[in-house]
């Protein structure tokens, strides 16, 4: 298992089905909210072009 997690795409794939776990299945529009949030600053630091300003 840490063999699996040592892979940056794992991670990133981890994190992405959280994030859309919690949009999906969440009762509560702030928490929809965080989620989109959150995957977009994810995305934003990953981005060699945004990594910069972020």
């Amino acid at each position: 298992m840490q063999q699996l997690l040592t892979n940056d795409t794992t991670k990133r794939a981890l994190v992405a089905a959280a994030l859309y776990a919690a949009y999906r299945f969440a009762p509560h529009p702030a928490i929809k909210t965080a989620a989109i949030a959150v995957g977009a600053v994810a995305l934003a630091k990953y981005l060699p072009v945004v990594q910069e300003v972020v």
